[in-house]
């Protein structure tokens, strides 16, 4: 029996990311169970990434607010307090999967969903532009499987995620180009929950995103002019801004009033 047309398109998207787990399987060679329990790298900043696992889950939300930690205790407070943290959310999921399922293994199964998350985002983004399935299924496997996602890995895991970045393309399109999708309110709330989500994460993508909406924001002043579309662009930077200091305000304040931490980074 044919499965009506509503239905196929529903599986799509499924389907797309069970073939990108096949293909991440295979370039892994994790294929038995006794593999994942060896850790993806050691060396750079791998060592970092799964302490900042195993700390995640211990704190869970918690750690948005609070970052030290004192029942680690080596010898004092552990204090992560001065250390900007991206992606603390994803952090705190996978650290709490790794509760169950074991430390090394819950970062494998991030470095899966980051290649995954990377598939699904380019796809639904080059849906959204009207291209066609196969078309969007075909650069959705290119982008969630480009050497730079295997190069950084769990060494950096933080630049691996990088399934915002087809919609931080995405959301300064529609600022930029003055077109009336813009109208749906949808498009506008998508717009800013991409500003709120890529505040959230790598510094290093936000500073690209900010760079993209101030070129979209510069194009749509020199042409068409549509103050909707400026207005929301500049409500799309400050939500950003606003996002970012709440998410990294205790190392900002110790980068601003020279109170050194036990780790520092500005």
């Amino acid at each position: 029996m044919r499965l009506p047309a509503v239905s196929q398109k529903s599986l799509r998207l499924p389907l797309l990311l069970a073939v990108g787990a096949l293909i991440w399987l295979y370039a892994t060679g994790l294929w038995r169970l006794s593999t994942w329990k060896v850790p993806a790298a050691y060396e750079i900043d791998a060592l970092e990434t799964l302490a900042r696992l195993k700390l995640s889950g211990a704190m869970g939300w918690e750690f948005l607010v609070d970052k030290t930690m004192p029942r680690l205790a080596a010898p004092w407070v552990a204090d992560w307090s001065a250390y900007p943290m991206p992606d603390v959310p994803v952090f705190i999921l996978f650290g709490k999967i790794a509760g169950v399922i074991g430390l090394v293994e819950s970062s494998n199964l991030a470095l899966l969903g980051a290649h995954l998350s990377a598939v699904a985002t380019f796809y639904l983004c080059s849906r959204a532009l009207g291209h066609r399935a196969l078309f969007a299924a075909g650069g959705a496997l290119l982008f969630g499987f480009n050497t730079y996602l295997f190069h950084r890995g769990l060494s950096h895991f933080s630049f691996a995620l990088a399934y915002l970045v087809p919609a931080q393309f995405l959301s300064a399109w529609l600022i930029g180009s003055g077109n009336l999708i813009l109208a749906r309110p949808h498009w506008r709330w998508f717009c800013l929950a991409t500003a709120v989500a890529t505040a959230i994460g790598n510094p290093y993508f936000g500073f690209g995103y900010c760079q993209l909406l101030a070129l979209a924001l510069v194009y749509q002043s020199a042409t068409t002019r549509n103050r909707k579309n400026i207005t929301l662009g500049l409500a799309c930077l400050g939500v950003f801004a606003a996002s970012l200091i709440a998410m990294n305000y205790s190392s900002l304040l110790a980068m601003l009033g020279g109170k050194a931490g036990l780790l520092q980074r500005n």
